[in-house]
């Protein structure tokens, strides 16, 4: 909120679940910062503790195919623009776009270092990676994670 009054930006603020507080809204860019990683992890990530919730399935993916499903209805000519981290079956929320929407681009990738919290549990991870709900490389002695950011639309870049 702070940034939104310093650069004089109008904003409305609303907590919902989703898109419950919006119906009957259009808007022309949709961002999305849901919490993307399996809930098997959320016990040994530092992200999630002090009992912060988190719902996104086993496969990490439930809350953003969610908002994937609905951003259409809420949308004029522009987009919706999420993340998708590695700690989630990355491959199934992307396809979960390409069936929604006629225009997906990836925008951006960064690779970030897995917390050392959560290497101590290397067992765990082995075994959700197994399943294909998690995806991650060994690069010198550390678990490397990415996180793509994506857009998609129905038609390219809100024209």
């Amino acid at each position: 909120m702070r940034n939104f009054k310093k650069y004089d930006i109008q904003s409305d603020c609303r907590v919902s679940s989703l898109f419950d507080a919006w119906t009957g809204i259009k808007f022309d860019y949709i961002f999305d910062d849901i919490s993307g990683i399996s809930e098997d992890l959320v016990g040994i990530s530092p992200w999630f503790a002090d009992g912060v919730p988190c719902s996104s399935g086993p496969s990490g993916i439930d809350l953003s195919v969610r908002v994937i499903d609905q951003a259409s209805n809420y949308l004029g000519k522009g987009g919706l623009i999420f993340p998708v981290l590695s700690l989630s079956n990355r491959r199934e929320v992307i396809d979960k776009a390409e069936q929604s929407f006629q225009y997906v681009e990836r925008m951006a990738i960064q690779e970030w270092p897995m917390p050392k919290e959560m290497m101590e549990h290397r067992t765990q991870l082995e075994k959700i990676r197994k399943r294909g709900d998690i995806s991650y490389e060994e690069k010198f002695n550390h678990l490397v994670c990415t996180t793509e950011i994506f857009y998609c639309s129905n038609n390219k870049r809100g024209v």
